[in-house]
């Protein structure tokens, strides 16, 4: 292990000079999207809850016209656009509709794809006749005149990118086998129909836009480790050879007490590229970060601009070499000034390694003047480039919440020294940190009986994080079998995190649906499952589901709630109720009393975005995915 002798230097560090924006237009309605044609020509298109409008720049988004105002029709609100050249522009909806125009948005004719599509939420075309939609689950090669239509189940996408006239790249999730998501980059070549799966994480959150640079490399961005009330991690993440592999640039927390000014820790949303060297990526409630080192270390913004500051979601995109930024309340902005470029002649380097042990301590994240941020590679290595003589603060945080004021949060590590302050005047090497494990382990274990107290063998018991949903089955991080006993045990349970342990086999039906535990001080020894055999299938269905059709459903699903709601099973006041992945009613309630008299029951799911929801009636609960 090596120790460094440093010394802090009393000096008021300087703060990093921020970008300048401007802002050039107020929009009608919520921007969807931003397309650049090239660097004069910029298309943005605005909808939600009002007809959709199309706007135009043709001088790098410094004046913007209104070139389309849609008329109020059953679906209204575009979801999506893209632009194939000035004449050429196709807008999505729902229930499998688009809009082509072939005269610059002056005036559009319908497409109508499939009806069981549903949401069309991710369109992109290569040129006039080659294109896809929803992560290449319908491609055609003739501008939607006839179109091939692809099974890529399980897999559910959020954005897409053609990197020439053959291959298409989308990131999607695997939500119906697994309620926590892995996420893959899906490489479709849409001539064979054969796609490939690479693995990028198995995230609590999502991803949710992608950016594909020069040589291979490919960036995406989004929030993973969702913490509370929508909070969770900024998460970026890098390939260097063409999506294979990948890894985590950017994984944090950036709540206030990392950063002197307030920064709103609700993950990213879009990510854009000028080169392979300069990017940008924004996020919720007026994230701006910047890297200029291909996204090896991100600079948060910290004097955001007043009319930027709060609003609920952004898109970006480059112009040229202009960022234009578009709000959710409907304002643009142009980037005047980049004021955190490194000069031509900064190139001096800072790095050193966090060390966990005698190894190197991976997934760090190490501050620069409190607002520069990189993450140390597998050996624990950091550094940061392109540096300017002057004063430096480097500090190793702490990626998870660490507040002392929240007790129900926890300090993972400790990192010493706590601060290096260095006056850099040449390359600077071997500023190291030394982690102390502040974490507990502990043992969660029990059993699982029938009726009767006497113990089941070889009962699979999963383990896993626990997870805000209203769901009642729980996730598979670890399955364990018990014993001839019926014992089952996972050690090594860290402390100060929420679990959930579940009890499956399918033809055995447990009691508790699931154990959640929190774990402080002590081993929890005494959990207990205890099973009955399910008789019949009819038995299953009316205990234990609730009748969804179709699942997978695009625009509607229906409840056979005449067969799994006995009348003596089921109060008149329970309410149909319908929970996304955060626990969060979507769906205003439905009251089983007034259901018609067949039991039957169809609620509109169109408006939802893509992803697996939880259908509450009671004390039952049931899973469906939205398309």
């Amino acid at each position: 292990m090596k120790f460094i002798i440093f010394l802090i230097i009393l000096i008021t560090l300087p703060m990093y000079s921020q970008n300048s924006w401007v802002e050039t237009y107020k929009t009608t309605g919520n921007p969807v999207k931003i397309e650049v044609l090239d660097s004069n020509n910029i298309f943005i298109v605005s909808s939600g809850g009002w007809p959709t409008y199309l706007y135009r720049s043709t001088d790098k988004g410094i004046n913007w016209k209104k070139i389309y105002e849609g008329k109020k029709i059953q679906v209204e609100s575009a979801l999506d656009m893209s632009v194939i050249d000035k004449d050429n522009i196709y807008l999505s909806f729902s229930r499998g509709h688009m809009l082509r125009s072939n005269n610059g948005g002056m005036s559009f004719d319908w497409v109508s794809i499939d009806t069981a599509l549903g949401r069309v939420t991710d369109i992109t075309m290569y040129n006039k006749d080659i294109g896809a939609v929803n992560g290449g689950r319908y491609i055609t090669k003739k501008a939607w005149k006839t179109y091939d239509k692809l099974d890529l189940n399980p897999y559910y996408n959020t954005c897409s990118l053609f990197i020439n006239d053959s291959i298409l790249y989308s990131i999607v999730y695997d939500g119906w086998s697994n309620s926590s998501f892995y996420f893959f980059l899906l490489k479709l070549n849409i001539n064979t129909q054969i796609y490939e799966l690479h693995y990028i994480d198995h995230i609590y959150e999502g991803l949710s836009d992608l950016s594909i640079v020069k040589g291979g490399v490919i960036l995406t961005c989004g929030k993973s480790n969702n913490i509370e009330g929508g909070s969770g991690h900024d998460a970026i993440y890098k390939s260097t050879d063409s999506g294979k592999n990948w890894r985590r640039v950017l994984d944090l927390y950036s709540e206030a007490y990392k950063f002197p000014n307030y920064l709103p820790a609700f993950g990213l949303q879009q990510i854009a590229f000028k080169d392979s060297l300069t990017g940008i990526a924004v996020g919720q409630f007026g994230k701006i970060l910047y890297t200029y080192d291909g996204g090896e270390s991100w600079i948060y913004e910290s004097n955001i601009h007043e009319s930027i500051d709060g609003t609920a979601t952004m898109c970006v995109r480059y112009t040229g070499s202009v960022p234009i930024i578009a709000t959710y309340s409907g304002r643009l902005f142009r980037m005047t000034k980049d004021n955190l470029a490194p000069d031509p002649n900064d190139k001096y380097t800072i790095s050193g390694r966090v060390w966990l042990g005698d190894k190197g301590q991976s997934g760090v994240s190490v501050f620069l003047n409190d607002y520069r941020v990189t993450m140390t590679d597998s050996l624990g290595y950091y550094r940061f480039k392109q540096l300017k003589q002057g004063l430096y603060s480097i500090q190793a945080k702490n990626k998870y919440i660490d507040n002392p004021q929240y007790t129900y949060f926890y300090r993972p590590f400790e990192y010493s020294p706590t601060l290096y302050t260095i006056n850099l005047t040449s390359d600077t090497i071997g500023f190291d940190f030394n982690a102390t494990d502040l974490r507990t382990y502990h043992t969660i274990s029990g059993y699982v009986v029938d009726k009767d107290g006497q113990g089941l063998a070889d009962i699979d018991v999963r383990f896993a994080h626990s997870v805000i949903t209203a769901d009642g089955l729980g996730l598979a991080d670890t399955i364990t079998k018990t014993d001839a006993t019926g014992k089952f045990e996972f050690d090594n349970i860290e402390s100060y995190k929420t679990w959930d342990i579940t009890a499956y086999d399918e033809k055995i039906k447990f009691s508790p649906l699931k154990h959640t535990v929190r774990l402080y001080t002590n081993d929890t020894t005494d959990l207990k499952f205890v099973g009955s055999p399910v008789t019949s299938v009819d038995d299953n269905v009316i205990t234990n589901s609730i009748i969804i059709s179709p699942n997978p459903a695009s625009d509607y699903i229906e409840l056979s709630l005449d067969r799994c709601t006995p009348p003596t099973r089921w109060s008149p006041s329970d309410k149909i109720q319908i929970f996304n992945m955060l626990g969060v009613e979507v769906i205003h309630p439905v009251s089983y009393a007034a259901t018609p008299q067949d039991g039957n029951v169809r609620i509109d799911v169109s408006h939802l975005p893509a992803g697996v929801y939880y259908i509450r009636i009671g004390d039952k609960v049931e899973k469906f995915v939205k398309m």
